[in-house]
């Protein structure tokens, strides 16, 4: 799954990044070590045949759900089956979005002890993670949009730490994936581990399993564990 993610990025470098529409006013994004479900997500979408940026909330409510209080079930989106799931097989047909990242965090399990993980791109790029949106009407008819992120198969770099991955797209990707009019067999096609290569790993500090920390350090790597105080004879 992918539970965690980064952006060390403000507005100005996704606009270059995704040749942005600039919007007028064009929404202000600022850098997040530690993004997680139910916060706001920084997207990009497709709007009158051109790449665009608008904010979402992380954990996908269907537009046909009765509440809002589901959101969180659907923070991850299985490759294997959004064209069948109830809750994705619209969003994949017409409500596609890319979400930027710098990497994203997973945890490994060694019994007791869950050891903290980045994943960020070798060439020091950002990340086009594949994403659903859809549109929920409250019943006082207030619009909610939210986002759940596509994964698969792990590939060989984040295989030994955990058997699943976000989709990451390739810029020559990125419009057939936001396209609504893009023939569904190539949306198919996209949704594929990223090759063995494309990321690098590190151990980083456990507070990035708070959410309540958010800061530059939680990428680096752990403290070293206490020695043990010997003692005096």
């Amino acid at each position: 799954m992918c539970g965690r993610f980064f952006l060390v990025a403000d507005t100005d470098v996704l606009v270059d990044e995704f040749q942005l529409v600039r919007d007028n006013p064009l929404e202000r994004v600022s850098p997040s070590w530690n993004i997680a479900p139910t916060h706001l997500v920084p997207v990009v979408g497709w709007r009158q045949g051109r790449r665009a940026l608008r904010t979402l909330r992380w954990g996908l409510v269907p537009h046909h759900a009765r509440t809002a209080d589901d959101a969180a079930k659907h923070v991850n989106a299985r490759a294997e089956s959004i064209f069948e799931r109830p809750a994705f097989r619209d969003p994949v047909r017409a409500r596609r979005c890319l979400v930027p990242a710098s990497g994203f965090y997973e945890w490994q399990r060694h019994g007791r002890v869950h050891t903290a993980w980045a994943f960020a791109p070798v060439e020091g790029r950002l990340l086009a993670l594949a994403g659903l949106w859809d549109r929920w009407i409250a019943p006082d008819n207030s619009e909610l949009r939210t986002l759940a992120i596509v994964t698969s198969d792990a590939s060989d770099d984040v295989r030994a730490v955990h058997h699943r991955m976000p989709v990451i797209l390739s810029p020559r990707a990125w419009d057939d994936w936001l396209d609504p009019r893009c023939d569904l067999d190539r949306v198919r096609e996209l949704l594929r581990p990223a090759p063995a290569g494309t990321l690098r790993r590190w151990t980083v500090d456990p507070r990035v399993g708070h959410v309540a920390h958010n800061d530059p350090a939680l990428l680096d790597p752990p403290p070293p564990p206490a020695q043990p105080l010997l003692g005096l004879r």
